[in-house]
Order: structure tokens, then C-alpha cells, then sequence
């Protein structure tokens, strides 16, 4: 039988400090963004998209906005000092860059009102990016003299927002290792306090939104995509470039379940070489419990008609025969958004009213 007394296993524990439930008092802090809803305070965020969408754009913009507390794709910012590793592109690529966003009539901003609120290091300037590095065959990682160096830097000029370009360039090390790499990152997030947002490209199928092991995306708590817009009968975005955009959260611990983020994705397009807000459908306010419950009634109803009539509704939402894409544009459903309709099917699975049968929906019994 296997000793349990664990002081016979090891002499001297370390002591552990946990949180006493009853020990705290008062509401709890809220959640703060540098941009709302896409970039949260002190907190590590994943920032994947293919290397053709505009990340490295994205993100200069939404330092741009943030040193001057304007509003970035139609969201508050927090307004606030902000340093980026711009390892794959010169100064004078980041220049023109600027330029065009100051200079855009959604911004009219003299460069010279940034003052100290951008600062960036790019990649003509920076002998070796990577900032945390795993020697080979050895188990724990050390961060670089680079990171050391940016550290200082956002303590001395109290910056709050960093943004990495990107993840392949300023991570060296076993895939074995990422997991702690992201524990690590995030927890310079906290002791920095800041925002750190981390670029990563999808993988070469683009069959995921990140890239290589699976912990990038495990191990993070919220990740925005920036990508073309998915098809109507959910199909991959088409290789051509019309210039459209969709800025979307595929993971969030910290928004809620049913936020649009998650299922629709802010719509923006390129506008004379920069990102702007495409119109987008008109919003509707959140369902109430009661909509909730009419609606449902009202799903089930028909997927239950549908598969009576031979009909296949797909389980996955990304499919074009899933319920809420086949009735994309029937009227009286189009008035829903896609992402309420996904969500009425998953509290009816969830509830039991329907069932996945490989890749179908069903009814029990």
C-alpha cells in the first residue's frame, strides 16, 4: 500500500498560502480593458491572425488610440502609454504606418500628439527578439537580457499595453515548454501590470486559429482573431482579398458566454490603408430570460420539423446545413443574429431537448 503521510514523503513541505473565502470583503475589483472587450489590463492576451490580415497594423492602431484615448474598431480605450516589439518590420515601415493612421480622417491626429504615449523597437534595432529561451534538454527556461531590458523600460515609463510580434520570433524553445513560456508571460502581466498581447499566426491549413501546439491556445484565458470573414454556408474564407475584415474572440474566459465577440466578430475593412468599421447589422438588446425560452421553443419546434421531413442539421456551427446558417435568410428567422440562434441550440442540447448523433442533431426518444 502506498505511504500517504506525506511528511514521511517529504521532511520539509513548503508552507501553502491559499485564500480564505470568508476573508474577503467588498465587491470584487471589476475588470479593466485598454480596449474594451479585446484588450483587458493586466492580463495576457492572444492575438492570432494570418500574416496577411493586418495584425502588426492592428495593433499599432490600437496603441495609437489608446495614447490618445480615442475610440478603436468603435471601442473604448483606456488611454495610456504603450511599447511594441516590432521584430519583423523596419522603422521606416512603422513610420509610413503611423502616418497613415494619424492622417486618416477617422483620426486627423498631429504625430507630434503622441508625445511619448508609442514607442516601439523594430527589427533593424534589435540584435536578437526573443525575450524568454529554453536551452536544450533543460527544464526550466530564463527570460532574456532583451526582456530584462523591456521590463525596465515599462516600469521606469509606466507603459500598459505591450504588444509582441510575434510569438515565433521572441519564444525559443521545445514545444514541450510553451506551457510554461504562457504561465510565465502572464505572470509578468501581473507583476507588471500591464497588458501584454502576444501575435501568433494560425496554422499553415488555417484549420485552427493559432499555430502549433495546442497549449498557445490552451494556455491563455483570452485570445482575439483578427481574419476574412467566414462565408454564410460556413465554408473558408475565399483566398481573394476584397479587403474585408472580422476581428473575433474563438476563446474568452472573460467575456461572457453569449457576447457577440465570440460568435459574431466586429466587421472592419481596409479604408484607405487603414482598419475601419464596416456597417455592421443593427444591434439588437440581449434576450430576456422569456425571449430566451419563446425562442427556444421556437428552434426546437423547427429542427424537429426538419428532421422528420429527412432533413440533416448539422451539429457544428461552422457548417452550412447547422440550423442557424440554413436559415440565414429566411424571414422571420433572419431577424435573429446567427450568434442567438447557435446559442438557443446549445441550451437545447445542453437542456436535453436535443441530442448530437455524430455530426447530426436529433431529438430523444
Amino acid at each position: 500500500m502506498a505511504d500517504t503521510n506525506v511528511h514521511r514523503l517529504h521532511p520539509d513541505p513548503a508552507p501553502l498560502r491559499a485564500t480564505i473565502a470568508s476573508a474577503l470583503e467588498g465587491a470584487p475589483e471589476p475588470l479593466e480593458w485598454i480596449v474594451d472587450r479585446l484588450i483587458p489590463k493586466s492580463e495576457l492576451t492572444l492575438f492570432a491572425g494570418p500574416g496577411d490580415v493586418g495584425k502588426s497594423f492592428a495593433s499599432l492602431m490600437m496603441m495609437v488610440s489608446a495614447a490618445v484615448g480615442l475610440n478603436c474598431f468603435g471601442r473604448k480605450t483606456h488611454r495610456c502609454r504603450s511599447l511594441a516589439i516590432f521584430s519583423e518590420d523596419d522603422n521606416a515601415r512603422i513610420h509610413e504606418r503611423r502616418d497613415r493612421i494619424c492622417y486618416h480622417p477617422d483620426y486627423n491626429i498631429d504625430p507630434l500628439d503622441l508625445d511619448d504615449g508609442v514607442a516601439w523597437k523594430d527589427c533593424d534595432d534589435i540584435d536578437d527578439p526573443v525575450i524568454y529561451r529554453y536551452p536544450r534538454f533543460a527544464r526550466d527556461g530564463q527570460p532574456s537580457r532583451l526582456w530584462l531590458s523591456i521590463a525596465d523600460y515599462c516600469e521606469r515609463y509606466a507603459i500598459e499595453m505591450l504588444i509582441l510580434d510575434h510569438a515565433a520570433n521572441v519564444y525559443e524553445g521545445d514545444e514541450l515548454h510553451v506551457k510554461r513560456f504562457m504561465w510565465w508571460l502572464r505572470k509578468q502581466s501581473k507583476i507588471l501590470q500591464l497588458a501584454i498581447v502576444l501575435l501568433i499566426h494560425p496554422d499553415k491549413a488555417r484549420t485552427s486559429w493559432y499555430a502549433g501546439n495546442r497549449a498557445w491556445g490552451d494556455s491563455v484565458r483570452h485570445a482575439i482573431s483578427l481574419q476574412k470573414p467566414r462565408r454564410s454556408d460556413g465554408e473558408a474564407p475565399s483566398w481573394e482579398d476584397d479587403g474585408e475584415r472580422e476581428l473575433i474572440s474563438p476563446k474568452s474566459n472573460l467575456l461572457p458566454y453569449d457576447d457577440p465577440l465570440k460568435r459574431q466578430g466586429l466587421p472592419i475593412r481596409w479604408d484607405s490603408g487603414v482598419l475601419v468599421m464596416r456597417e455592421a447589422p443593427p444591434c439588437r438588446m440581449p434576450l430576456s430570460t422569456f425571449e430566451k425560452a419563446e425562442l427556444d421553443a421556437k428552434v426546437w419546434q423547427a429542427i424537429k420539423n426538419a428532421i422528420k421531413k429527412g432533413r440533416e442539421i448539422k451539429s457544428d456551427p461552422k457548417d452550412g446545413r447547422s440550423f442557424a446558417r440554413r436559415v440565414a435568410d429566411v424571414p422571420g428567422w433572419n431577424d435573429y443574429p446567427r450568434w442567438e440562434l447557435e446559442a438557443s441550440v446549445d441550451r437545447l442540447i445542453d437542456g436535453g431537448r436535443l441530442v448530437v448523433k455524430g455530426s447530426v442533431l436529433g431529438v430523444p426518444g
